[in-house]
């Protein structure tokens, strides 16, 4: 089955914040910062049979490497992935909480146009 390829844009806060960003520069090892960031640019081809519901509105990729890297996600529409973090087995509870935490704020800032969303270039 042949899916329509969706546009991948990363959380930021107001102040500029980006979760993800912050918690995959926090990676010691670059091998692994690479692997996961072509994971996360591959949520772009749409193979949501890799997605797992997180609850909330919130969608999360488990990578089957390393200390099982999760990445966290919404989609606030057919065509878009909204990238909102990225943790570890051990601390995806907490993980799950704080990316749901970041889905409910782009959805205020997103009502008083104060979001801002960087958006990968094809």
């Amino acid at each position: 089955m042949f899916l329509e390829p969706k546009q991948v844009e990363f959380f930021e806060t107001p102040t500029g914040f980006n979760p993800y960003e912050h918690w995959l520069d926090s990676l010691p090892d670059p091998t692994v910062q690479c692997r996961i960031m072509i994971r996360t640019l591959d949520l772009a081809t749409g193979t949501s049979d890799e997605w797992r519901d997180a609850g909330g509105g919130v969608w999360k990729v488990v990578m089957d490497f390393g200390a099982g890297y999760r990445i966290y996600f919404g989609k606030p529409n057919v065509n878009q992935i909204l990238v909102l973090g990225g943790g570890t087995v051990e601390t995806e509870l907490l993980d799950t909480a704080v990316a749901r935490k970041h889905w409910v704020e782009f959805h205020a800032y997103k009502e008083r146009s104060l979001w801002i969303l960087h958006a990968t270039q094809n």
